[in-house]
């Protein structure tokens, strides 16, 4: 069970949940559903360059990861395509060069005209924290002086869906820009970083994890976020086995009213975890990833604990809700537990629960599961 979050996943959940940009996701996000197919419907089929690429990675996202999708909608992504570019610069300057290079030959835009545009956004974004009334007011005055005009009226109102991805991309290279142009306000932002959720520094840190794959998505946004669990120490055997749960279940749960339903995920979890029990020489492999004896025996006393106890008072059934929110609750500090109360974070808590339910199935089906004196199968 991933223990650790990389840095383009997120800070680990002991840290502060509280969005720190009000153009991100929203509180309560579990009891609704935030994801809007129209937005989705609106990429173009296939980004041509690796600018829009970029750009369609940072709007699937935005969208996936509840960026809320209102009259805003085009003006927060560009938010978030200048918050990436900022932190790129200040995380990686080695790297930024190359991606400006990429950035000028896919998106040429008048160089005085960029110029001024970089000096407003140092002059208006002195925090480091790009809040509303820069990318409400700022942002479309900026991009409009390059020659990307935003329209407020309406809510995708680009002429063409590549005009946006034009947009997205312009403003991840402003933001490289200023870093360049004031690297104090890019030290500001890497404070403010600090702070975010993990689904906040998720959306900000794309550019940054995308240097290593040609500043293109390598994954859908669950799985790329998924992916930072098992980072750190490496743990491929187990990222493997819970992203490719996760891809089968994703395209299904989307279709859902509530594709971040935690019910769904735990119920989904558990089913692909037995399943996966078959795959044998797959299984060894795992759980000698597990690295000593006694974090198997952690799973299996887990398992008892956290299913096995609450089948007991359920009659013998199987409620992997509470079984789920009882693990959110006995570990990490009860963090998870907190955040699931607060209505936030429904990706992060996904992952979790998607993760927790499937070693549980796995486990489930062990023979040591089902041998006197240890967890008994349900």
């Amino acid at each position: 069970m991933g223990a650790t979050v990389a840095q383009g996943c997120g800070p680990s959940t002991t840290a502060k949940t509280k969005p720190m940009m009000c153009c991100w996701a929203q509180p309560t996000q579990h009891m609704k559903n935030n994801l809007d197919r129209a937005a989705m419907a609106l990429l173009p089929e296939a980004p041509a360059s690796v600018s829009e690429r970029m750009a369609a990675g940072l709007w699937a996202a935005a969208v996936q990861f509840g960026i809320k999708c209102d009259a805003w909608f085009q003006f927060r992504v560009c938010a978030v395509g200048f918050g990436n570019g900022l932190l790129l610069g200040a995380r990686e300057p080695e790297a930024a060069p190359r991606y400006l290079e990429v950035l000028q030959r896919d998106l040429p835009l008048p160089s005085g005209c960029l110029t001024e545009a970089t000096r407003l956004a140092c002059e208006h974004c002195t925090d480091g924290c790009v809040v509303q009334p820069f990318w409400e007011h700022v942002l479309p005055q900026l991009l409009g002086s390059t020659g990307i005009a935003l329209d407020m009226d309406s809510r995708f109102p680009l002429a063409g869906r590549r005009q946006l991805l034009r947009a997205v991309a312009a403003s991840a290279r402003l933001g490289l820009e200023c870093c360049e142009a004031n690297p104090g306000m890019a030290a500001r932002w890497m404070e403010v970083t600090k702070s975010m959720s993990n689904e906040d520094l998720f959306l900000t840190t794309r550019l940054y994890i995308w240097v290593a794959t040609g500043y293109v998505p390598f994954a859908s946004p669950l799985i790329e976020f998924s992916c930072g669990f098992y980072a750190d120490p490496p743990k491929p055997k187990e990222r493997a086995f819970i992203n490719a749960g996760l891809a089968k279940v994703l395209p299904v749960a989307l279709l859902q009213d509530n594709p971040w339903a935690l019910g769904f995920w735990s119920n989904a979890g558990w089913n692909y975890g037995r399943g996966f029990a078959s795959e044998r020489q797959q299984v060894r492999e795992l759980v000698e990833e597990l690295g000593s004896r006694e974090v198997l025996d952690f799973l299996m006393s887990h398992y008892a604990d956290t299913v096995i106890d609450i089948a007991d008072g359920n009659g013998g059934r199987l409620d992997l809700v509470r079984s789920t929110l009882k693990h959110f609750a006995s570990t990490r500090q009860g963090k998870l537990a907190l955040i699931y109360c607060r209505g936030e974070q429904p990706r992060l808590l996904v992952q979790r629960a998607f993760d927790y339910a499937a070693w549980m199935g796995l486990v489930s089906v062990f023979p040591q599961a089902t041998e006197p004196g240890n967890a008994r199968k349900p």
